[in-house]
């Protein structure tokens, strides 16, 4: 193994991407071991990424068994993405703050590849977080020690030319009938053949163009061509009949057809985004210069479109980004006053003419209150844990004693302290007791009401009450019954005053098999902090909340992020709604 110092750049050779701990890494070899990782950056994801042989990797520490703590050459990753000097490029604002040793004013921004960049703006610009800028760039500036900084300018693009093509026989050139690619216009050459590829993967170019479509949709809508390739010039669909039917995963036989070709397209939008999606865009096929070429146009969906149920797009100039964190709360925040005010003109104008109104947004017109959607707080999506059909199993009870006991309905008990219903759901999942020292103990409720004995399983007596039901030595301040998959929401308080949030995932949590256990410490008491709140999350919080998510080996002696934390402001107020209820 090579001796490794901080401030170093080593070149290793990449393995893999793989998952650990719900991350994603890529695993690396210095031609002997393979056990170096890196984290990828956004772009390095995405299905239509070429990950190269070899890659740069910067050690910012080295542990004491000699193993560096690495990221990826910044130069590196910076020259791979920005390859087009004086061309502008579009930027998210993440959030504004101010440079301890100018004071000067700077923003945090965040570009269509998921690198970070920090750029101080002109005394007179303005912008809001989340909005997104379009800036020059014109180079960048190498400072040593893997810290590679933008060279960026504000100033407004020049229009540019229309694209032309030169014809044969012709002495004036010919405008190109699609335009330019821009925030609401993308051109794909082929369905079946990925960018700069010459053999076909159909699954790999269709994942490319849903994410086309759900960042249009999810933005302001536009128009997709496909058959026309990034000059603007037609060049015809047909080459892509022959290898509908080649998909991995698509079970469906297509004809090698127009017909053929839509349905293929429909399906795929069908899978990949939901049918929502599907029903918000048209096809339509045209013939150009003796070129077949297709025209989808694609409508804005006040319905957040996510990519395979999970991924957020969003068109940002004639890119399309993800998004992560924070920003998923604030544009589906965005989304939903948006639809209020849209539901809300549909409302007025009815009273004057006859307006057909989707049959979907018959309930959601019945509870808008239109004069108030101007001033309204924004509505926090009503998660339920468990599905409205869901029975109760069995309650289990907790005494000032330290007795529990367990029954098919709630104890008669006077000194009952805590009580839990158990949904039949989640009767192999996680019963959990949080406490006011910081812990909290998940047991599995089928293993403790019918343990394993000598003889295989059998019932504990219903409604007796045994002894050691919880530790005695701290206060119950919440007890649950969650899914594995679910989420754990704390907040805190340290003895200086601040207030700390931060969210786990169930799975993430140890079980005991014993229910008077101490349990798991999640709020440290020698962080000198005590939790106010500890309440469970439906998984359907996970979008809307992922900032606030810590990793598995965060759990312990991590309070998270303070309340008066302004990159994720949106994410711990929804939060601390919840938290009230």
């Amino acid at each position: 193994m090579p001796e490794f110092k901080p401030g170093q750049t080593h070149t290793f050779y990449i393995c893999e991407i793989y998952d650990y701990n719900d991350e994603k890494y890529i695993r690396l070899s210095d031609g002997v071991k393979d056990t170096y990782r890196v984290k990828p950056y956004e772009y390095q994801l995405a299905l239509d990424y070429q990950l190269p042989k070899q890659m740069e990797c910067f050690v910012k520490s080295v542990n004491v068994w000699g193993l560096p703590l690495l990221v990826q050459s910044r130069k590196a990753a910076i020259e791979e993405c920005f390859t087009e000097t004086g061309e502008f490029y579009p930027f998210k604002v993440i959030a504004k703050e101010k440079d301890s040793n100018t004071d000067a004013d700077f923003w945090m921004l965040n570009d269509a590849f998921g690198i970070t960049h920090r750029f101080y703006p002109k005394e007179h610009s303005n912008c809001e977080l989340g909005d997104i800028i379009s800036l020059k760039f014109i180079g960048f500036e190498d400072k040593g020690r893997n810290k590679v900084y933008l060279n960026l300018q504000q100033d407004e693009p020049k229009t540019k030319t229309p694209v032309s093509l030169e014809i044969e026989g012709n002495e004036a050139p010919l405008e190109s009938v699609f335009g330019q690619e821009n925030e609401q216009c993308e051109f794909k050459s082929s369905i079946a053949f990925p960018a700069g590829g010459t053999e076909p993967d159909i699954d790999k170019q269709i994942s490319v163009i849903m994410r086309t479509i759900a960042g249009l949709q999810n933005n302001q809508g536009g128009v997709l061509y496909l058959g026309v390739n990034d000059a603007g010039n037609p060049i015809g669909i047909q080459h892509d009949f022959p290898y509908l039917n080649q998909s991995e995963t698509d079970p469906y036989n297509y004809t090698e057809n127009q017909d053929g070709y839509e349905l293929k397209l429909r399906n795929s939008i069908t899978y990949y985004l939901g049918s929502s999606s599907n029903s918000h865009l048209s096809f339509k096929f045209d013939k150009n210069n003796g070129y077949d070429y297709v025209e989808v146009t694609i409508q804005e969906n006040l319905r957040p479109v996510f990519m395979q149920g999970n991924k957020l797009y969003q068109r940002a100039g004639n890119m399309t980004q993800i998004l992560r964190g924070d920003e998923i709360t604030w544009f589906i925040e965005e989304r939903i006053l948006k639809r209020h005010n849209a539901l809300s003109e549909k409302i007025g104008a009815t009273k004057h003419e006859n307006i057909e109104i989707e049959s979907d947004e018959v309930e959601e017109l019945k509870t808008v209150e239109v004069a108030k959607v101007e001033q309204a707080k924004l509505e926090k999506p009503n998660y339920s844990l468990f599905a409205s059909d869901d029975k109760i199993w069995r309650y289990v009870s907790w005494y000032k004693n330290g007795d529990w006991s367990y029954q098919k309905s709630k104890s008669k008990e006077n000194d009952v302290i805590a009580e839990t219903a158990i949904m039949s759901s989640c009767k192999h999942d996680s019963l959990c007791i949080a406490y006011d020292n910081g812990r909290v103990n998940i047991v599995k409720p089928y293993d403790l009401i019918r343990p394993m004995g000598r003889n295989g399983r059998r019932y504990k007596k219903e409604k007796h009450r045994y002894q050691n039901g919880w530790n005695t030595g701290a206060s119950i301040i919440n007890s649950f019954c969650v899914k594995d998959t679910d989420l754990i929401a704390f907040a805190s308080e340290k003895e200086d005053g601040t207030k700390w949030a931060k969210i786990h995932r169930v799975g993430d949590i140890s079980k005991h098999g014993y229910i008077g256990a101490q349990g798991n410490v999640l709020v440290n008491e020698k962080l000198e902090a005590k939790p106010m709140a500890v309440v469970p999350l439906s998984i359907s919080y996970h979008h809307l909340l992922s900032g606030l998510i810590l990793n598995k080996n965060q759990t312990s002696g991590y309070l998270g992020f303070n309340f008066k934390n302004q990159a994720l402001k949106k994410s711990i107020n929804l939060l601390l709604d919840v938290l009230k209820e």
